[in-house]
């Protein structure tokens, strides 16, 4: 059984080649309750049944589904062509910075230390690099922390 998912941008793909039951086992999977839809006069009038679904029957899906859908159909011995439909695969690269990397800017006026030049601390440097070699992650800084 062969199934082809094509990635259609950053956020949006689509498997085809799937049979309907394991379309119908897909929808059912990544279908979630809304915790207040109970409270909504469309679920009490019966128009919706409260549920939100992250893949469609037509295999419609999302990006960040794919890791799970994948081992899904490992799982029962699909196999898998990949389309990668996407128009800008852009790599940032961005440069180091150390204590220095804002002495060009100096403090404004008001502040306790106004005109002197910028100077990062050694947490503050460890910090911004951190983002800088992972872009698409969270870092937790104190309030206050610069």
């Amino acid at each position: 059984m062969l199934c082809k998912i094509i990635i259609r941008d950053e956020v949006n793909c689509k498997l085809e080649g799937l049979d309907a039951d394991t379309r119908r086992r897909l929808v059912a999977k990544f279908k979630y309750e809304v915790p207040y839809a109970r409270h909504l006069p469309s679920v009490r009038l019966g128009r919706w049944d409260g549920k939100v679904a992250y893949f469609q029957l037509g295999g419609s899906t999302y990006i960040n589904l794919l890791p799970d859908i994948i081992e899904y159909l490992t799982e029962r011995n699909w196999e898998f062509e990949i389309e990668d439909n996407r128009s800008s695969r852009q790599t940032f690269e961005f440069n180091q910075v150390d204590e220095s990397t804002f002495a060009h800017k100096t403090w404004p006026k008001g502040h306790p230390v106004a005109g002197q030049s910028i100077v990062l601390r050694d947490y503050q440097i460890e910090i911004i690099n951190k983002f800088l070699g992972n872009t698409q992650c969270v870092q937790n800084v104190a309030t206050g922390a610069g």
